[in-house]
């Protein structure tokens, strides 16, 4: 059975790591990126566009199918503040979430984050990144 997160779930979620950390925020803005707006992990920062009227991000889906989502207000904010925390200039080319090594986070990477939050809140470790999904057609819009 597949399992959709609701919106109370999403914010357990997001809340969940640590920010007096480095990893916790980049952890925090990863959830709330794939929770308000579906997407994969793989994105470049180029693939925003935080500087429009309405903020929005270009995603790649499989068969290289594109679409534009706009971004949420708290998401554009979380995306501003972790873009100049690691230093990420607006148009470039390089990926906009990397791992402990500094390469591009895989989906690998990324469930093994979602897995640690999700024990760390629920104290259970049988999650994927798959109900981010699902839960970003019910996202709020302030």
């Amino acid at each position: 059975m597949t399992h959709h997160l609701t919106l109370q779930e999403l914010d357990a979620l997001v809340a969940a790591p640590d920010q007096r950390t480095a990893r916790g925020r980049r952890d925090r803005t990863l959830l709330l990126f794939l929770g308000r707006t579906g997407a994969r992990v793989s994105i470049n920062v180029c693939d925003l566009d935080l500087d429009r009227a309405r903020p929005q991000v270009l995603l790649r889906g499989k068969g290289r199918k594109e679409r534009i989502v706009l971004i949420a207000n708290d998401l554009a904010r979380a995306l501003r503040a972790f873009m100049r925390e690691w230093g990420l200039k607006s148009h470039g080319e390089q990926p906009l979430f990397v791992g402990t090594h500094g390469e591009r986070l895989t989906r690998f990477g990324a469930t093994h984050i979602v897995r640690r939050v999700v024990a760390a809140a629920t104290n259970s470790r049988n999650w994927r990144p798959s109900p981010f999904r699902r839960v970003s057609c019910d996202t709020r819009w302030p």
